[in-house]
């Protein structure tokens, strides 16, 4: 157990490192460049995993691994917004993403049987080779992407300059400024409490009945993106994100108060609307950012909030440890009633409103 946390945590310190300069790559050099590079990482990651008889072999998958989210992190959903927007499509970039996201967290569903299955009959040695069969398949496939028409790439790029660049266009504009905050505050809390989630589920569920919270949070996260595109055009996004929001709070807050086994089943529920309020954010953040940092800005935020979720996973664990569990997941909520007061606050404006800035060379 020790040592499985120590290279999860390997691989989370990997990603916050170098979250920042592969945004900064991806709006240099181009998506396809660093979509390439990130599957190149994802590989060589499944590759030392399942050739590691030692520690130091999962340590180097770990850093590999951390490596490939951050570069996958801001590039890929600026990727599918450019190839979008050099067609003038978009307007479609909600139902795309939802499509191409359900099918992920299916994928997570099916992996999950799989493994189980595997095991079973073999060891994790076989999980490991297995998951190189799709890694290579992934790299093969990123040489046939093309790099949108709407991009820049630019040679001699000082990295750190640019990030000032970019961190001053944040600044001047406050709606974006407002997101991010709203959005680190609700991921990085949102995902401390879903970590810190187990050991409540463990006073209510038997341990051999939790696993199934995680299949049917995936697959109803699954079923929430697929549809999330066509719900956002009918109802708009500002109520999409609030009556998410809304939902998400009661049903936490009633959970953890019964504290009996109707709370995992509540719980779950939430990932109904899971996949619908991250496209509607998503979207909304893709049309603040700035074409020419949009990878980016898309870093800062995901930087922001993993920062803010390493302090709420360490103060909730204060909390619980003098509190209770029970009591740190309830304290918790009413960083929700300040996202939510945020979120109101941007989307006042009138949905049509928001375009995407550009900013000359």
């Amino acid at each position: 157990m020790t040592l499985g946390m120590s290279v999860l945590s390997v691989m989370m310190l990997a990603t916050t490192v170098f979250e920042l300069p592969s945004g900064l790559m991806s709006d240099a050099m181009g998506r396809k460049r660093v979509l390439v590079f990130g599957a190149l990482a994802s590989l060589v990651s499944a590759l030392a995993y399942a050739l590691s008889q030692g520690v130091w072999l999962l340590y180097v998958g770990a850093v590999f691994d951390g490596l490939s989210v951050a570069l996958f992190s801001g590039n890929n959903d600026a990727l599918l917004y450019d190839l979008l927007k050099s067609e003038q499509a978009e307007e479609t970039y909600k139902g795309h993403l939802g499509r191409i996201s359900s099918m992920a967290h299916g994928a997570l569903t099916v992996a999950a049987v799989a493994g189980t299955l595997v095991l079973n009959w073999s060891s994790y040695s076989m999980v490991m080779w297995l998951s190189v069969v799709p890694r290579v398949i992934c790299l093969l496939l990123t040489l046939w992407v093309d790099e949108p028409r709407t991009a820049t790439i630019r040679e001699g790029v000082v990295p750190w300059r640019d990030l000032v660049e970019v961190l001053r266009e944040v600044r001047e504009n406050p709606r974006l400024v407002k997101l991010i905050v709203a959005d680190s505050l609700s991921g990085g809390v949102g995902e401390a409490s879903y970590q810190f989630r187990a050991a409540f589920l463990r006073m209510v569920w038997p341990l051999w009945a939790i696993g199934l919270t995680g299949a049917l949070g995936d697959f109803g996260a699954a079923v929430s993106y697929w549809f999330s595109g066509k719900v956002i055009d009918k109802i708009g996004a500002k109520k999409s994100i609030l009556l998410e929001k809304l939902y998400s709070l009661c049903c936490n807050v009633i959970s953890y108060a019964m504290q009996n086994s109707l709370s995992p089943i509540l719980l779950t529920s939430t990932s109904m609307f899971y996949g619908l309020v991250n496209v509607a954010k998503n979207d909304l953040s893709q049309r603040l950012y700035s074409d020419r940092h949009r990878a980016s800005m898309a870093s800062v935020k995901s930087l922001a909030t993993t920062l803010v979720g390493a302090l709420a996973a360490v103060v909730m664990g204060i909390v619980a440890d003098h509190l209770g569990a029970v009591t740190a997941l309830l304290a918790f909520q009413t960083v929700s009633v300040v996202v939510i007061l945020l979120y109101w606050d941007i989307l006042r404006e009138p949905e049509g409103s928001v375009r995407t800035p550009s900013r000359s060379c």
